[in-house]
C-alpha cells in the first residue's frame, strides 16, 4: 500500500493498523506490504508545519484477485483460400491480433499465448488454435478460434477455338 500524495516539504509519521485497529508493530514507514487479505488502515500525521492535530486516517481492503485477464482473440475463424501460397504471413498476422489485459491492474502487461503449429493447408482443413493469457496472480483465461482452408474460387474454363469435329 502506498499513499496517493505527499508534500515533499513536510515531515510525516505513519502508523499502520490491522482490521481490528491494532497497531502493526514495526510498520511506521511510508509503504507497507500487507501480510494477507483483509482490512488495513494507516494513520498519517504531519507535525512540521506547526498545525496541531494534523492527522488523517486511510482505510483500504486487500482482496484476492480471482478473475482471469480479459482475452481478446482474433475473429473466430480465419478463412484461407486453397489456391493461395502466402499462408504463413496471413496466419502470423491473424495470430498477432490477439490481446489481453488484466482489469484488476491495467498497468501490468499481460502476454497472450497460443498453441498454433504449422499444418498441411490442404483444401477442407480445419485447424483449431487455443489462446490463453495469465495475469500476475496466476489466473488464466482460455479461448479458441479456427483456421479453415477452403476453395471459394469458381473454376475457370479456358476454351480455345478449334476447327476439329467430334463424333
Amino acid at each position: 500500500a502506498q499513499l496517493p500524495f505527499e508534500d515533499p516539504n513536510l515531515v510525516y509519521t505513519f502508523q499502520w493498523y490491522d482490521g481490528s485497529g491494532n497497531p502493526i508493530l514495526g510498520e511506521t514507514g511510508r509503504t507497507f506490504q500487507p501480510p494477507g487479505l483483509g482490512t488495513y488502515s494507516v494513520e498519517v500525521s504531519e507535525n512540521s508545519s506547526g498545525v496541531g492535530c494534523n492527522t488523517d486516517q486511510y482505510t483500504f481492503n486487500v482482496i484476492a484477485d480471482t478473475i482471469g485477464p480479459v482475452l481478446l482473440i482474433p475473429p473466430n475463424t480465419l478463412f484461407l483460400e486453397c489456391t493461395q501460397t502466402d499462408f504463413d504471413a496471413q496466419i502470423a498476422s491473424w495470430l498477432g491480433t490477439a490481446q489481453a489485459y488484466d482489469e484488476a491492474d491495467t498497468t501490468v502487461s499481460t502476454t497472450v499465448y497460443d498453441d498454433y503449429s504449422a499444418f498441411d493447408p490442404g483444401c477442407g482443413t480445419v485447424q483449431v488454435v487455443h489462446f490463453w493469457a495469465e495475469d500476475i496472480c496466476g489466473n488464466q483465461t482460455w479461448d479458441s478460434a479456427y483456421i479453415v482452408v477452403r476453395d471459394d474460387l469458381p473454376p475457370v474454363i479456358d476454351i480455345e477455338a478449334s476447327d476439329q469435329m467430334v463424333d
